[in-house]
């Protein structure tokens, strides 16, 4: 049985189109998961205190202070991240509040309603913080390398 020539000459070129057609599907796989990489926004779990059940807000600490500076953080492999002011040997570990976390690119705090308070970078203001109790001072901070200075963050 004869072919008909358009049935002929597809056989002949549909090898070529095949693989046009899976380097097309490769290009397009690619650029989906490149666009995902770029625009996604890693999520990383912070160091926060918990809330005593008669608290208002920040659990009782040694004194109320005013602390303000530059955030500084670093996003953790293990999903944690790790927020301060200043820097070495000065450095303040942050402790959050209740439902804190952190996201992004731009490594950013989120506040328990999802709104971002303050990204790496930026000078903060901290007020109503406190200083860590000494039991809170001596653990280590969550995602943080030791650092011998903690505050509680009021906000």
């Amino acid at each position: 049985m004869r072919l008909p020539p358009e049935v002929q000459s597809a056989r002949l070129t549909a090898p070529g189109h095949g693989l046009v057609l899976v380097a097309a599907i490769a290009i397009l796989l690619l650029g989906v998961v490149g666009f995902r990489i770029a625009f996604s926004t890693p999520s990383y779990k912070v160091a926060t205190w918990s809330r005593p059940a008669s608290a208002g807000t920040v659990p009782e600490a040694r004194a109320n202070t005013k602390v303000g500076g530059i955030l500084g953080g670093r996003a953790n492999p293990d999903g944690t991240a790790c927020f301060w002011l200043g820097s070495d040997p000065d450095r303040v570990a942050l402790i959050w509040p209740p439902e804190y976390s952190a996201n992004g690119n731009r490594l950013t705090i989120y506040d328990k309603n999802g709104k971002p308070f303050a990204t790496v970078g930026q000078f903060v203001n901290l007020d109503g913080s406190t200083a860590a109790p000494e039991d809170i001072q001596a653990k280590p901070v969550l995602g943080c390398p030791k650092i011998s200075s903690v505050e509680l963050v009021a906000r």
